[in-house]
């Protein structure tokens, strides 16, 4: 992405992903020691006509100046401190400059805007504002709604996780890239859902993942039931995986997996399961049968099931006919281009449709974009009609109305009622934008459109535009587990770390059924997910600057610490900020571990863009060693990247212990910390606990039993 300024000509923005990498050379050129950095990079300016560029997407504050490890030779210095204030969500589309010469821009969290303190030479002269209250621009692959309650509803979403909507509100269920969602039609307790290069299942209604305190899942989900490590030899599951139900006997689940020949072409076969996908096996030998083109659609016919269709990158067509253990190809006549999209009639077991990308100049000798099949795909016939020339990725078929059908375009929904022979628009209020999936409920009589960039859409046939109900996931730079439609009333809750909810009242967090109990969030909070994040060789663990021990072997000294066991609960001794107003001090069963002592502790943070942080005067004594003395765990949805989540304590503002969160740094188990506070004898101190969190992947830190010691 680039755009100049057009009243300067020097004024030059770009963008695009972010740097992950946590070690960064310093200098570049001939680096005399490694950088450890949060991830930055997504928008640079230059003010010179490109002669030199400033990242306005660096939130690191400082460096400190004590080295944590060592990698190749060098000492590796790490960030003290951050600004949220100066990052963006990564991956850019698009920049512009208003007429005051203020820089905005659009990516797959949304709409930001910069604003700019002194002469815009320095990183931090770039303060970056979210602008998306209210806006949905979140970008849907693939979804699916509940069989029987058109109120609950699963999708994947582009660098913002999956949503799922309970009638109320949605809530984010993981995190990265969300790529579908799908229910069990026959039961719906069995749920998927899909993320990178892999799908997942949950078998009691699905919940929000929660991962324990070594990384596994915690609450019910079976992670990478179809992945690569499923498939044969050099195929791959694709990004957006390719997985299918069988609407008739639901426990025989399909997948498409691909590779690429020698010469560069695509490859692809077909994987099935007869279990929900504990276990796969390809349909056929890789060296008998490999399909022309990557998987891209399977559908399995609801009349007889037997009868499992292939779509593939190419625009071959193949039928996998398991009556008759034959594999027949079906593209003859068809228009060699990507097919989006092969479904199978709900009524007639030798009806198929099939729907196309690209443009007719692309094929000119086989134009259309949709084809129709009554003799199981030996001919097709082109029913594309009068539908405009611009891409199909979508198509839904009314089994109660033969004939009647919805395709999904780049540029909105069209609808026939006669077969194909005439397509009109039937977007009415939806704005010009790519329909990604289209389901059709006979049931619930819900026609159902995720459209890449305006949020989800739902409508019931034969109503009045005015009865169009929209569904607005609310862009964020993190698609939050609990971002509302309607504001609640209730306590916030975030996310679950390591293995419940945080919230304000007693709440039971579901374990059955399809529609969740958690209380609902109302603050909206920053997700994108980088896909990779590559690890220093030398981890640290926690900062230099604290001294742990196993457990305090001294005595007291006269303890000027108040409510230091949290026993007497939010009674006014420790003051609790929350930037998204949760309740801090907390007791079982809110408090989801069991405390060191007693029913209460404090927990800090547990949701993504959290900054959590209790705090308290202490008038400390004036002769003697002072320690400070402190049991805590950490929890971390972080599975590599240790410096985007953090934990310190602070003395009068300074940070005088720190811990980055990560997988690496979580305990198990209650952890004693001692930090020596000898040199300020006699004084009065602000002392702090405090966690942040960033956009992504929160951690928790949990705390409990302060006091202080006279000795380590």
């Amino acid at each position: 992405m680039v755009i100049v300024n057009p009243t300067d000509e020097n004024d030059v923005v770009i963008g695009g992903n972010a740097n992950y990498n946590p070690l960064w050379p310093d200098p570049v050129d001939n680096p005399t020691r490694l950088l450890w950095l949060p991830w930055r990079g997504m928008i640079h300016r230059s003010l010179d006509g490109g002669s030199t560029w400033i990242d306005t997407t660096q939130h690191y504050l400082s460096i400190d100046g004590t080295p944590i490890g060592m990698d190749h030779g060098l000492y590796i210095y790490k960030y003290a401190a951050v600004n949220t204030m100066h990052v963006i969500h990564p991956d850019q589309h698009g920049a512009a400059f208003d007429a005051n010469g203020r820089i905005y821009v659009t990516d797959d969290g949304g709409l930001y805007r910069a604003s700019v303190t002194g002469a815009g030479t320095n990183a931090l002269d770039y303060q970056w504002a979210n602008l998306n209250n209210g806006i949905a621009t979140l970008q849907f692959y693939y979804f699916d709604a509940h069989p029987t309650n058109p109120d609950i509803i699963l999708g994947g979403m582009q660098d913002n996780a999956c949503g799922y909507y309970n009638g109320s509100f949605w809530d984010g269920w993981c995190f990265g890239d969300g790529t579908l969602g799908a229910f069990d039609p026959i039961d719906p307790q069995h749920v998927y859902r899909g993320s990178q290069h892999a799908v997942h299942r949950h078998d009691s209604g699905g919940i929000k993942i929660a991962l324990d305190a070594d990384g596994n899942p915690a609450n019910g989900w079976k992670l990478q039931i179809f992945s690569n490590a499923v498939v044969t030899g050099s195929e791959q599951v694709d990004f957006v995986p390719v997985f299918e139900i069988d609407p008739v006997q639901s426990n025989s689940v399909y997948g498409g997996a691909s590779a690429m020949t020698d010469n560069g072409q695509p490859v692809g076969g077909l994987y099935r399961s007869d279990n929900w996908g504990d276990t796969w096996s390809r349909v056929a030998p890789v060296n008998a049968f490999q399909t022309d083109g990557a998987p891209t659609s399977i559908s399995v016919s609801p009349v007889n099931h037997n009868l499992v269709w292939v779509g593939t990158s190419t625009g071959k067509v193949y039928l996998f006919n398991f009556g008759t253990s034959q594999i027949l190809a079906r593209s003859a006549g068809l228009p060699g281009r990507y097919l989006t999209k092969v479904e199978v009639s709900p009524l007639d077991p030798n009806a198929v449709y099939v729907t196309f990308s690209g443009y007719n100049a692309n094929t000119p000798a086989t134009p259309g974009k949709v084809f129709k099949s009554t003799n199981q795909g030996q001919t097709w016939i082109n029913i594309s009609g009068n539908l405009p020339d611009v891409p199909v990725s979508a198509l839904a078929l009314d089994p109660a109305k033969s004939g009647r059908m919805w395709v999904g375009t780049d540029i909105g929904v069209f609808a026939t009622a006669d077969g194909g022979g005439t397509w009109t628009s039937y977007r009415n209020n939806m704005p010009i934008v790519a329909i990604t999936d289209l389901k059709y409920n006979s049931a619930t009589h819900y026609l159902m459109a995720a459209t890449h960039g305006r949020g989800l859409w739902r409508l019931q046939p034969g109503a009045s535009p005015a009865a169009h109900t929209v569904f607005l996931p609310l862009t964020m730079r993190n698609f939050d587990p609990s971002v509302p439609i309607a504001t609640p009333t209730t306590t916030p809750t975030p996310s679950l770390t390591p293995t419940a909810t945080h919230t304000g009242t007693p709440t039971q967090t579901p374990t059955t059924g399809p529609t969740p109990t958690n209380t609902p969030t109302p603050s909206p909070t920053p997700t994108s997910s980088p896909t990779s994040t590559s690890t220093p060789s030398s981890t640290p663990t926690s900062s230099p600057t604290p001294t742990q021990t196993p457990s305090p072997t001294s005595t007291a000294v006269a303890n000027p610490i108040k409510n230091g066991d949290f026993e007497l609960g939010n009674n006014g001794d420790w003051f609790e900020i929350s930037l998204n107003n949760l309740p801090l001090i907390v007791s079982t069963p809110d408090f989801p571990i069991t405390p060191r002592s007693g029913s209460w502790g404090t927990w800090l943070g547990g949701m993504d863009s959290e900054v959590s942080t209790i705090k308290q005067f202490v008038v400390l004594p004036t002769n003697g060693p002072i320690y400070l003395h402190f049991y805590y765990q950490i929890g971390s949805q972080e599975i590599s990247d240790c410096a985007a989540d953090y934990a310190d304590v602070r003395v009068n503002s300074i940070s005088v212990w720190e811990l980055g969160m990560c997988a690496a740094t979580q305990t198990g188990g209650w952890t004693a910390g001692s930090i020596d506070l000898s040199g300020y004898s006699g004084q009065t101190i602000a002392l702090e606990f405090r966690v942040a969190t960033d956009w992504l992947l929160s951690s928790s830190m949990f705390i409990d039993d302060v006091s202080l010691q006279a000795a380590p």
